[in-house]
């Protein structure tokens, strides 16, 4: 039920036919696509095509790559009124493109801290609640999933936040973009499953997208590497994941195209093991 995918921009930006025939040649089974950051020619939402939502589709289509979620990430948490009532727009523009798609799901995080480094989290936290409540109604109307991801340097920053906003909106078309590594911080080295258990406890039922890469702790730092460094418990994960008994893609996020088949391959013997 765990599919193994991974973010197209990794893989640069170009024509879509040339993008998903690597990303199928190095062992994916599926994508996350952001349009602005991956398909050639587009800067926005706003220049995505009917035209260019069809080539899409049909070279995701000719390399037998599953998609179920796009990208719009956009800063929901926004305190100033003018930057969050235009990344409200960009984002219903993104619900428009990802219902002409035919994805199920649109993921977003909730901007991070150093973005507004003057604002107090809590009134981040009340403009993230605005947005959504913008938001919502569109996507219910599409029939399309708002995936928000909890991330512990931005307004959605703990597990806790996030039960709280799936308690709170109560509705189907609100639910959660899972990156462990986002909520990981160097004291979680030697209690982890804690720290997931929290996770899936909260909200392993509302999660729809997976996102996987690799952390290890340098003088007390997090820093990036890949998944045979990583300090991450990804078994005890994976045990969690396969619980939820749920389809689910994995998308591997930071992925390095020079190794692309070793981490697609990684990333297949935990979800088929």
């Amino acid at each position: 039920m765990l599919t193994v995918g991974v973010r197209s921009h990794d893989y640069g930006k170009d024509a879509p036919e040339a993008l998903f025939s690597r990303i199928a040649k190095d062992g994916y089974q599926a994508v996350m696509l952001a349009y602005q950051k991956a398909i050639a020619g587009v800067s926005s939402y706003d220049d995505v095509t009917p035209e260019m939502v069809a080539q899409t589709t049909a070279a995701l289509r000719e390399n037998k790559l599953a998609i179920n979620t796009l990208g719009v990430y956009m800063e929901l948490g926004m305190v100033d009124e003018a930057e969050r009532s235009k990344a409200v727009a960009q984002f219903l523009t993104g619900l428009k493109v990802a219902k002409e798609t035919g994805v199920a799901n649109v993921a977003t995080e909730t901007t991070p801290f150093h973005k507004q480094p003057d604002a107090a989290p809590e009134d981040a936290l009340k403009s993230l609640y605005r947005s959504l409540e913008e938001i919502l109604p569109t996507a219910e109307e599409y029939r399309l999933k708002v995936c928000v991801e909890p991330v512990f340097y931005h307004t959605l920053s703990s597990p806790q936040l996030a039960k709280q906003l799936l308690k709170d909106f109560a509705t189907p078309w609100l639910a959660i973009t899972f990156d462990p590594v986002n909520l990981f911080q160097p004291r979680h080295v030697h209690s982890q499953k804690a720290l997931w258990d929290v996770c899936f406890d909260y909200f392993g039922s509302a999660i729809e997208v997976v996102h996987m890469k690799g952390i290890r702790v340098e003088n007390g730092e997090l820093k990036k590497c890949g998944f045979e460094q990583s300090v991450v418990d990804y078994p005890y994960l994976f045990s969690r994941l396969k619980a939820c008994q749920k389809p689910l893609h994995v998308i591997r996020e930071e992925a390095d195209p020079h190794n692309g088949k070793a981490e697609a391959a990684f990333l297949q013997a935990l979800c088929s093991g």
